[in-house]
Formats: C-alpha cells, structure tokens, sequence
C-alpha cells in the first residue's frame, strides 16, 4: 500500500469528510488503490492512518486549479490551497504550468500505527 503523509490538522477533514481529495505536485501515477494517508501526533510519538480507495485521479496544472478544488481537498479559498502548495512544494519551482494531480478518495477505515514524523502545515513558509 502507498502512504502519503498528511499534515495533522487535514486528518480530522478527512474523516468528518470535508477533505475528500488530495491535490499533489506533478503527475502522480502512484496514487493508486489502496491509499493509505498517515497523521502523526507529535505530542504521544505516534501516527494513526486513514486507508481510503481512490475513486478518480484528475491531472491539471496548478494554474487551472479552482475553488471547487480548494474546497474537495478542505480548503476555505484557492488562494489557501494555492498558498499550502507553494510552501509545501518551494524548492519545486511551482508555476502555473505546473503539473498536479488531484486524486479523490473514500475512506475504508482507520489503524493505529507509527511512522516518522511530519511537519506541521502551519510550520511551512511560502
């Protein structure tokens, strides 16, 4: 299974179903089925993790992003995903011609387990 680390403050999204697809650099033919999306709780040293189906992959470039897409990945604006992106992804050189690809996804179920840890969204500077 593939995992994909995802930032502590997306993972309640994805289970209340608010965040219901990933927008990700370039194009990703590794985002496959089963997915598996890995939380870390920097606090007790552990990680709890989210295996989802991914029920369609859609390739853009990151300029042809909308707000449509903003919202399905659980963002307030496309200016916010669009600003998440650029700090994620800063030493990529993103344009608006750049590739991403939006998989979307639902959930299977949830499993305790451990896994290095991820940086904070709100860590990233732009």
């Amino acid at each position: 299974m593939q995992v994909m680390d995802l930032y502590e403050e997306f993972f309640p999204k994805v289970l209340d179903k608010i965040k219901i697809s990933t927008v990700r650099f370039g194009h990703r033919d590794d985002s496959h089925l089963p997915l598996g999306f890995t939380q870390i709780n920097a606090t007790k040293g552990q990680a709890d993790s989210i295996v989802v189906d991914v029920t369609n992959k859609i390739y853009k470039t990151f300029g042809t992003l909308t707000e449509e897409d903003a919202i399905n990945d659980g963002f307030n604006s496309l200016q916010e995903l669009k600003d998440v992106i650029l700090a994620i992804y800063k030493d990529r050189g993103v344009t608006d011609d750049s590739a991403v690809t939006i998989a979307y996804f639902d959930v299977q179920y949830v499993m305790q387990g451990v896994r290095p840890n991820a940086p904070k969204a709100a860590e990233l500077k732009p």
